[in-house]
């Protein structure tokens, strides 16, 4: 499968989020990945996510992003737009879930 995102831009997107990482403390945003057959392999989107902060996890979830401290709702929308744009053409549906826990007021999206 050809995708259309460079290593480059993925670098990119990667420093991206390590300011917004330094940008917040306490939150987590959680990604459950769906794989298809007719899409790039696991481990090359588990590469993908790594890449961009995302660590494997167990449990409920597939993966967990930590913040370091709160995020706005803003910045978590911004989040999902990069993370939409990481896995683009890979072949996978996503679910994000930020953790409202430690950030009251925070509002799903």
């Amino acid at each position: 499968m050809d995708n259309k995102l460079t290593d480059k831009t993925v670098m990119s997107l990667a420093q991206v989020f390590y300011n917004l990482a330094a940008y917040s403390e306490s939150m987590k945003t959680y990604l459950t990945v769906m794989f298809s057959t007719e899409g790039s392999l696991p481990s090359e989107i588990v590469d993908r996510l790594q890449m961009i902060g995302f660590k494997a996890c167990t449990g409920n979830y597939d993966f967990v992003y930590e913040w370091g401290k709160n995020a706005t709702v803003d910045d978590t929308i911004y989040f999902a737009d990069k993370v939409h744009e990481v896995l683009k053409d890979m072949g996978v549906l996503f679910r994000l879930e930020t953790d409202e826990a430690l950030a009251p007021g925070a509002e799903d999206f």
